[in-house]
């Protein structure tokens, strides 16, 4: 196998257009429902990474054709020791060892950069459902990476969805569009710690940020920066002026008809008032003002995240395959 390896010029339009064919072929045949790879997101990762993270890229030639993808992202504020790795091989080029040397690359080029871990994800099938390819949880267990936590994918079509939800007494919602007001930050960081202390993280090493509004601020342009859009909702605690729940939905470029539904957290403080679920389906409705054309929205949950997954289920949001995150620990 003759494997030329070559880092990504983030200014190289051809090396971007080669990179994200790669991983264009690669997740249509391993996730087939998902929404086609968005080539302005996906290069905008590359391109504008923003402050939190740095991303590197290389694209594997096989015997001069492009056939693997490796991208590595390094945390710079928070988890220094850890990093994570995404590798795309495409399906014309499997199992002729173009994923190793991708993979034994991304450990190399993180222990130079000082980490001691890294982790990566693989998709499979539940036990009924849509078939998926089992090859990318036995090259992560050959390659010497551990399971470290199960999440559910679940998709919601919007158009089943009953978007009526009662008012909760003593909250109120407030509503921005990609970057939230200054005099939100605090509350968000707040909230976003919250989130992540409380979260699932069965055996992942998980260092929790501290509270940091110019971190969310800094996030929240990158998207932009990247073309992305994304729509807010936050419930106010009318009694104090506090933010004290909060989600995102974010779509691609490209995509007009499918969004990812990102964080939902509730402040511990204010749980019990079925603030989750106002606050999501406040935020949907909210987004489909702005965006006609949505028809599906995808988000993961923890297999033992209960709580959420209920929220999730009674908003409609249904399963449809497995992720296990991996985690590869080289001291």
């Amino acid at each position: 196998m003759d494997l030329d390896v070559r880092p990504v010029d983030p200014d190289d339009e051809a090396a971007l257009g080669a990179r994200h064919a790669v991983a264009a072929a690669a997740t249509a045949h391993d996730v087939p429902d998902f929404p086609p790879l968005c080539p302005v997101r996906f290069a905008g990762q590359l391109r504008v990474p923003g402050r939190s993270h740095s991303r590197r890229s290389w694209l594997g030639y096989l015997d001069g054709e492009p056939a693997g993808v490796l991208d590595l992202l390094l945390p710079l504020r928070d988890n220094l020791g850890s990093g994570h790795l995404e590798v795309y091989v495409a399906p014309a080029h499997r199992r002729r060892g173009v994923g190793r040397v991708l993979y034994t690359l991304a450990i190399d080029a993180a222990r130079r950069d000082g980490r001691v871990r890294l982790t990566s994800e693989t998709v499979s099938a539940p036990p009924t459902g849509a078939p998926r390819d089992p090859a990318g949880a036995a090259f992560a267990r050959a390659m010497g990476a551990g399971e470290a936590l199960v999440e559910v994918r679940r998709r919601l079509h919007v158009t089943t969805a009953d978007l009526d939800a009662p008012a909760t007494p003593g909250y109120s919602v407030v509503y921005w569009h990609d970057v939230a007001p200054d005099d939100h930050l605090a509350d968000l960081a707040r909230l976003d710690r919250s989130l992540e202390a409380d979260a699932p993280h069965g055996d992942l090493v998980v260092e929790v940020p501290e509270a940091d509004g110019g971190r969310i601020r800094d996030e929240m342009e990158a998207h932009v920066a990247r073309g992305e859009r994304s729509y807010h909702a936050a419930v106010r605690h009318d009694a104090t002026g506090a933010l004290v729940a909060w989600t995102i939905l974010g779509l691609e470029p490209t995509v007009a008809d499918h969004a990812w539904q990102f964080l939902t957290v509730v402040d511990p403080a204010h749980r019990g008032h079925r603030l989750g679920l106002a606050v999501k389906l406040a935020n949907l409705r909210y987004a489909l003002g702005h965006e006609p054309a949505l028809r599906a929205i995808d988000t993961w949950n923890a297999a033992a995240n209960r709580h959420m997954i209920a929220i999730n289920e009674a908003l409609g949001f249904r399963p449809v395959d497995v992720w296990s995150k991996w985690q590869h620990e080289f001291h």
